[in-house]
């Protein structure tokens, strides 16, 4: 469970983003960050495999690291703050670890709990197919999305980049949609963390991934549409 103590360190980390106030502070950094978080994702996952066995046993297998990446960054600051999890399932994850696939995104800093899920990264190979896909079974989306239950939970419903003006694949369904002209297709809610405190959020972290199922369905079948041969 996130306490306060989770909202002191990184609102701390924040003003002291520094490799020697980290180095002094990584036990707080374990016990007081780290260690809540991964139990939180490690509930989420025994929960998930309850029903499917197909998630990662365990919950550090899907955290990201804290450390930034500065190479090509004008922002130096060695370190993240915010602690994010991507849980993709076992038989979807490449060599690199990484996934094509959709997936469940959780993350946490001093001021927001954000939970949501879908396709951030789409290659650039896949992606004309991917948006041809979507071209093609435009109501078909729109309809998964308009659900009570995902529109009732996510309430900016499918979002990401996208391109400015209608292009080929856009204008063949000879219709108006956002969602056609998507570079990246994702879901996202976000709560004032102060709003759950102290509190399991299992259940309500299971709830928001059963609620945009349809949506995470509707997102795979896109992607195995772009991995099979496409015709010149």
């Amino acid at each position: 469970m996130i306490t306060q103590a989770y909202i002191d360190f990184f609102e701390e980390l924040a003003q002291n983003n520094q490799r020697e106030w980290f180095q002094a502070n990584k036990s707080r950094y374990e016990q007081e960050a780290k260690g809540p978080f991964l139990a939180m994702i490690q509930s989420v996952l025994d929960a998930l495999n309850q029903e499917e066995r197909v998630y990662p046993e365990e919950a550090k297998a899907t955290l990201f690291r804290i450390n930034r990446d500065v190479r090509f960054s004008k922002d130096k600051t060695p370190y993240h703050t915010i602690l994010k999890a991507s849980i993709v399932k076992v038989n979807d994850l490449g060599l690199a670890k990484k996934s094509a696939k959709p997936g469940i995104y959780l993350a946490a800093d001093a001021q927001t709990l954000r939970i949501g899920g879908g396709l951030i990264k789409i290659d650039p190979k896949q992606l004309k197919p991917f948006r041809q896909y979507v071209a093609d079974h435009i109501e078909e989306l729109q309809q998964v999305i308009s659900t009570n239950t995902f529109a009732n939970t996510y309430k900016d419903l499918l979002k990401g980049e996208s391109y400015k003006k209608p292009d080929a694949i856009a204008k063949s369904t000879g219709q108006e949609s956002p969602y056609l002209l998507l570079k990246q297709f994702y879901y996202m809610q976000e709560y004032p963390i102060k709003g759950y405190l102290d509190q399991d959020l299992t259940n309500v972290i299971i709830e928001h991934i059963q609620a945009a199922k349809p949506v995470h369905q509707f997102l795979t079948k896109a992607i195995d549409f772009t991995q099979r041969p496409q015709q010149v």
